[in-house]
C-alpha cells in the first residue's frame, strides 16, 4: 500500500498517455512525447524503459500472462514484461484487420484483442495470432456508431465499453458487438462529458472515465449510473487533460495528465496519495 505522500518525484514525462498495470502491480506508462514506454513499481521506482520507432504512441495493455501490448498508429506491438519484442500486428487501411490510428486496446482471458480503430470509427477484434474475428461501429452519432472512439475495456461478463470521444458519451455492447446502451452527452454536469478519453474498471466493476477537457475523472456503475467525480481543488488533485486510467489489484487508481506531464495516484475514494512527474514539460 502506498504511503500518503504528495511529492513531485524526479520523473521526466512528456505528454504521458496510456497506462497499464500488471499482476505484480508494476506500472507501464506511454510517454508520448519521448516516444518510449516506462515501467515502475507501484510506488514509482524506475524499473525499465524501452523505445522503438513508434509513429504515434497512444495506449498500452497487459494480458493475463503479463505480456505488454503497445498501440502505434496502425498496429500493435507485443512485448514481454521485460520489454523484449515478441510480435506485432500491423496493416494500414480500412479493410478487415487494417487500421487507421489505433487509440486503445484491451485483451480478454482468451487472448482476443479489442482494438479501437479510431479514424475508421470502429472497434475490431483480432485473435491471439492477429487474425480478424469481427468488427462493429462505423461513423455516425446514432446508437452503436462512433465519432473517433478512444478508450475500451470489458466488464467481468465480457461486455464491451467504448468511450466515443467526439460524441461525448460511453457506449456499451455485448461480447459480440451488439449495442446495449449509451450514456452521456456534451456538457459539464455530472454524467456529461467533454471528450472522454481512456476508461477502466476497478475490481468492484466501477467504471472510471478520464473526462479530459472537463479536467476530471468520473466514476459509474456498469449500468451507467453516476457514482462520483474527482475534480480539481478537491483532495489536492491537479487534473489538466487527464487521459489514461490504470487500476491495480489493491484498487489504487493511477491517472495520467497529458497537459501538465504528471501521473497522480489515488485511493478508490479519490484521496490523492502521490504525484509522479513535474507540471512543466522539458
Amino acid at each position: 500500500m502506498l504511503k500518503k505522500c504528495v511529492l513531485y518525484k524526479p520523473f521526466r514525462f512528456n505528454y504521458p498517455k496510456g497506462i497499464a498495470i500488471d499482476s505484480k502491480n508494476c506500472v507501464y506508462i506511454v510517454d508520448y512525447g519521448n516516444k518510449c514506454i516506462r515501467k515502475y513499481d507501484s510506488i514509482g521506482r524506475k524499473l525499465l524503459k524501452w523505445s522503438e520507432k513508434y509513429s504515434c504512441l497512444n495506449s498500452i495493455a497487459v494480458d493475463k500472462n503479463d505480456r505488454i501490448y503497445v498501440t502505434d498508429a496502425r498496429g500493435i506491438k507485443l512485448y514481454t514484461e521485460y520489454g523484449e519484442y515478441l510480435n506485432e500486428f500491423r496493416d494500414s487501411g480500412n479493410g478487415d484487420g487494417e487500421f487507421d490510428c489505433i487509440h486503445d486496446v484491451c485483451v480478454d482471458g482468451n487472448g482476443l484483442m479489442y482494438i479501437v480503430d479510431a479514424l475508421n470509427h470502429r472497434v475490431q477484434v483480432l485473435d491471439d495470432k492477429g487474425e480478424f474475428v469481427f468488427k462493429f461501429g462505423g461513423l455516425g452519432s446514432k446508437e452503436g456508431r462512433f465519432n473517433t472512439p478512444h478508450g475500451i475495456c470489458l466488464d467481468k461478463a465480457g461486455n464491451i465499453y467504448v468511450s466515443d470521444i467526439l460524441n461525448h458519451r460511453i457506449q456499451k455492447f455485448d461480447n459480440k458487438g451488439k449495442f446495449i446502451m449509451t450514456w452521456g452527452k456534451f456538457g459539464i454536469l455530472k454524467g456529461q462529458f467533454d471528450s472522454p478519453a481512456l476508461i477502466k474498471f476497478d475490481r468492484e466493476e466501477k467504471l472510471y472515465v478520464a473526462d479530459s477537457r472537463n479536467n476530471r475523472v468520473q466514476k459509474f456503475d456498469i449500468s451507467g449510473k453516476f457514482v462520483s467525480e474527482w475534480v480539481n481543488n478537491e483532495n489536492n488533485s491537479y487534473f489538466d487533460n487527464p487521459y489514461g486510467v490504470g487500476i491495480n489489484k489493491d484498487n489504487l487508481v493511477y491517472v495520467t495528465n497529458s497537459a501538465n506531464h504528471i501521473l497522480q495516484v489515488f485511493n478508490s475514494n479519490g484521496e490523492l496519495l502521490s504525484v509522479w512527474g513535474r507540471q512543466k514539460a522539458f
